[in-house]
């Protein structure tokens, strides 16, 4: 063993005698600290205590009001609204349908379109259309064609938004 190691092992023995030092010798907690948490855990009991006995009379005295059949009946009765609402992610296209139907138009059903390159064409009560083409039967001039909607052009120069229709 050359001098280096001998250096590093005396320096390990030193720090392991010192840890076993500390640990048996040094850290033996007295009987002050003992009773220092004795009377910690005491004081802790007593707050309980303290807090279970307020508690038990706030209980008591709301059991003899006159608001407790009252308070019984309104906790068994049925609630008006729901608290736990269901997220429709159609909400938004189905309040802009309903915007969009009216009573005076006719049966119009657009329910695909087709991409050729740049063009777009709607399928509209079974017919493919263009921008700028008029559907048969009805008259109506396409304006816009998007996926998910159509913009028609009616004889009274009212504008009609048609959404997709997906079975």
């Amino acid at each position: 063993m050359n001098k280096r190691e001998a250096i590093i092992v005396i320096i390990a023995v030193l720090i392991t005698v010192y840890g076993l030092l500390d640990y048996l010798v040094f850290s033996n907690s007295g009987p002050s600290d003992q009773l220092a948490q004795i009377e910690t855990e005491k004081a802790r009991a007593n707050d309980l205590a303290i807090t279970a006995q307020a508690q038990l009379q706030l209980i008591q005295k709301a059991t003899q009001s006159s608001d407790l059949p009252y308070l019984l009946r309104l906790t068994q009765s049925a609630w008006e609204n729901d608290p736990f609402v269901q997220y429709d992610a159609n909400a938004r296209a189905k309040k802009e349908k309903d915007k969009t139907i009216r009573q005076d138009i006719p049966q119009i059903n657009y329910t695909g379109f087709v991409q050729a390159g740049n063009n777009l064409m709607a399928i509209i009560n079974g017919m493919e259309y263009m921008v700028g083409e008029t559907i048969k039967d009805i008259g109506y001039k396409i304006l816009n064609i998007t996926p998910t909607r159509t913009r028609l052009l009616t004889d009274a120069n009212t504008e009609i938004i048609l959404l997709i229709k997906e079975n």
